[in-house]
């Protein structure tokens, strides 16, 4: 704020009625000239309350109300059960804003009724996202006794740098102690990994001599040494962390082992990430592994191929073939391994041919992955067992659009058809007018401005997007966007086009300056200084 008011704003500012204030004082002005425009009454009303203009007073009453400042999405209207999230729409909504407004009690409440919430997510945000976000510290740790993988679903920032870059201290100290006394996971264990990354068994060497106890430590996604050996398909690294007492079957906060690893993992994949020289391939890891003892589970057998395994847990613990491991559901690796002997065999079992995988195949996946790998006596007996005809599986499309656009077969096609599959739409592109934003008030320009696309924001702009749009989830505008990630020809278009470099109500944390020292983008800094 920086002029002097003439009128103050209500302890509890309503939009509505500065709008009906507004709309009165359009009716004062057209008294005198009726040619008035609404936003010239907004603007001199936004004056009255001291703000410089109407955008900037609007910015302000929103910023006082941010579990209203969201907009619901259809989902978390429904009663439903979600399609890919544990629980339904209307309580993931309800247990959202109650992190949000810091109501411990309603948290509790939703919990207790149904304690899947816990780990429920929208858009790869989960509670424990908005709870961080808002500093609800005592939520956070509710949360974080409540959901065994804590750091599974992050967008942009981990929660300690959400509550780093907003200066959240207690927030920050509980999130560090929790996740390493509990989940194992700090920074600690980052040297060594970054080590095994770079093939550098002398600096692994090193850093074990001077401090033992770095062996069985975890990095901030709690992955040991061991790990990292396996996914980075060293076989030296593993056996001389054997020798010096790794655990083969150690597990990470997401329960994966060590034998769950020997292809990568969703951060690092071994089809991209590992050198493609490399002269050791994932099948010789996991050989080396089970040589030296690593314990073989259902899914990994199944994945494998490893018929006489398969037989010998079934016949320990039939209830397996139902059982989703770190590796996935042992139906859907064996009809991905094209193995129908196993299929057969875990169908006799009793498994569930739609046995859902949370957060990736809400109706099954095993379908998916026999239409995927081109195994069409796989997937017919799946069908004639009551598999749902066209699953979807989470960023992958589904059955009948890998029969038809990803791997073409009409034989399988016509198979899925005949089994009731029905063509799902394609979504249209998205063609949001200038103005328009997401749930969480991300609005094209935002994108644009993190992406650096130049020409996008051009057409934006000219279209009449808002320079001062500030979202819910950075809590910045698209100018403070372009600065966070680094994007300076954005950040000098932006400028050009009149961008204010701050918003009289802007977090100290969230101005585009604010941004562009703590990501150590200098020469953006200094552009934004001049």
């Amino acid at each position: 704020m920086s002029l002097t008011p003439s009128r103050h704003l209500p302890e509890r500012p309503s939009l509505e009625q500065l709008r009906k204030q507004a709309r009165e004082h359009l009716d004062t002005l057209r008294a005198a000239d009726p040619a008035v425009k609404l936003a010239a009454a907004q603007h001199a009303l936004a004056r009255e309350y001291g703000f410089e203009s109407w955008p900037t007073l609007v910015h302000h009453v929103e910023s006082l109300q941010p579990a209203s400042r969201m907009l619901r999405p259809a989902a978390l209207r429904s009663d439903d059960k979600l399609l890919w999230s544990p629980g339904r729409g209307t309580d993931l909504w309800a247990l959202i804003q109650a992190c949000i407004s810091g109501d411990l009690d309603a948290v509790r409440a939703l919990i207790a009724r149904d304690p899947s919430l816990a780990r429920a997510h929208y858009t790869y945000r989960k509670p424990l996202y908005f709870a961080v976000r808002e500093n609800r510290v005592d939520i956070a740790r509710f949360l974080l006794e409540h959901d065994h993988n804590p750091m599974d679903l992050w967008f942009d920032d981990s929660p300690l740098e959400i509550a780093r870059d907003r200066g959240y201290v207690e927030m920050e100290r509980l999130l560090t102690e929790t996740l390493d006394a509990k989940f194992n996971a700090s920074s600690k264990g980052e040297p060594i990994a970054l080590a095994l990354r770079e093939h550098d068994l002398t600096r692994m060497r090193e850093l074990l001599d001077a401090e033992p106890a770095l062996l069985s430590k975890g990095d901030r996604l709690s992955n040991q040494p061991i790990h990292w050996a396996t996914m980075t398909r060293q076989l030296e690294a593993i056996d001389e962390l054997l020798q010096r007492g790794a655990d083969i079957d150690a597990r990470r906060m997401d329960g994966a082992q060590p034998i769950h690893l020997t292809n990568g993992d969703y951060f690092y994949r071994g089809w991209r990430d590992v050198p493609r020289d490399w002269p050791t391939s994932a099948a010789q890891v996991m050989a080396h592994l089970r040589s030296r003892g690593a314990i073989v589970d259902l899914p990994t057998a199944c994945h494998t191929g490893d018929l006489d395994r398969v037989r010998e847990l079934l016949r320990q613990d039939p209830s397996l073939a139902n059982r989703v491991g770190a590796a996935g559901a042992p139906l859907a690796n064996a009809a991905a391994a094209g193995r129908l002997d196993i299929v057969q065999l875990l169908l006799d079992h009793g498994a569930d041919p739609n046995l859902p995988e949370e957060q990736i195949a809400p109706r099954g996946k095993a379908l998916y992955e026999a239409v995927r790998s081109g195994h069409y006596e796989i997937a017919k007996l799946l069908l004639e067992r009551g598999a749902f005809p066209n699953p979807p599986v989470e960023s992958s499309g589904d059955a009948l659009f890998v029969a038809r656009e990803l791997r073409p077969d009409a034989r399988v096609e016509q198979l899925l058809l005949s089994y009731g599959a029905t063509p799902v739409p394609e979504d249209p592109e998205e063609a949001w007018p200038a103005v328009a934003h997401n749930w969480m008030r991300i609005t094209p320009l935002h994108e644009a401005a993190r992406a650096g696309d130049l020409e996008k924001a051009k057409a934006l702009l000219d279209a009449g997007a808002d320079l001062t749009a500030r979202d819910e989830h950075l809590r910045s505008t698209p100018l403070a966007w372009a600065a966070k990630f680094g994007q300076r020809e954005m950040v000098t278009l932006l400028l050009e086009r009149g961008a204010p470099r701050t918003l009289p109500d802007d977090p100290a944390w969230a101005t585009p300056l604010a941004w562009a020292k703590k990501r150590g983008h200098e020469e953006i800094a200094r552009l934004l200084q001049q």
